[in-house]
Parts: C-alpha cells; structure tokens; sequence
C-alpha cells in the first residue's frame, strides 16, 4: 500500500528500501511495523532480512515495470496485469485489499506510480 495522500511514492519507496539494504549493516531481523508482505498479517511483523532484501528487489521490479508500461502505452491496469515476477516472489499479493478510508484504484499502484511519472 503506497499511502500518497500523506506523500507517499510507488516509485521512491523502492530506491529508499534499496538505500536502506545497502546502507544498514549487521541485520538479522527486520520489524516492519505492518507485517510481512507475504501475509499481510500485523502480528508477522519480525521477518529475516532477506526478506527485507528480497523486497527491495520486488520494489525495483515494480518501478521498473510500471516506467516500460507506461513507455509503451499501456494502462495501470494493464500493467498490472502482466507483471510478472521471478517464482520467489509466488507469494506477493499485489493488489491487497486496503484499509477503509484508503483510496481504491484500478490498476492498484501502478495507477500511483503512473500519476508520479507524469501520465
């Protein structure tokens, strides 16, 4: 969930975590604070820290993704529905159902992204 009413970004939030893997040595265990990515669940919120790298990994896949999609025309919902991942990300929920309140867009972040990269 990429929370751009409080200036969140679908497409710094990558290069930020990208920053943070390689600029924190001597990591055993991440707390996220939101719970792991695979499962969405609060209370999973101490994950390894190569899930932690793995995620970066994830997010510049997304950011690049989203700039070729765009690139080439296609909508967010388009792009969403060819991303494609490597098998290690199987369990990634893409388009995660959302707290109330927060705002619900076809094509989930890559309508985000898009807004970002100026389309």
């Amino acid at each position: 969930m990429i929370d751009e009413r409080n200036g969140g970004s679908a497409i710094v939030y990558g290069e930020t975590v990208e920053k943070a893997v390689h600029g924190i040595p001597n990591v055993d265990r991440v707390i996220t604070g939101h719970g792991s990515i695979l499962s969405h669940n609060p209370e999973d919120d101490v994950v390894p820290w190569q899930d932690f790298v793995d995620y970066a990994e994830f997010n510049r896949l997304f950011a690049a993704h989203a700039r070729a999609s765009l690139a080439a025309g296609k909508s967010p919902e388009q792009a969403l529905g060819d991303f494609k991942l490597p098998a290690k990300f199987a369990g990634y929920v893409l388009n995660p159902p959302l707290p109330p309140g927060v705002p619900v867009y076809p094509g989930g972040n890559f309508a985000i992204a898009y807004k970002e990269l100026g389309k």
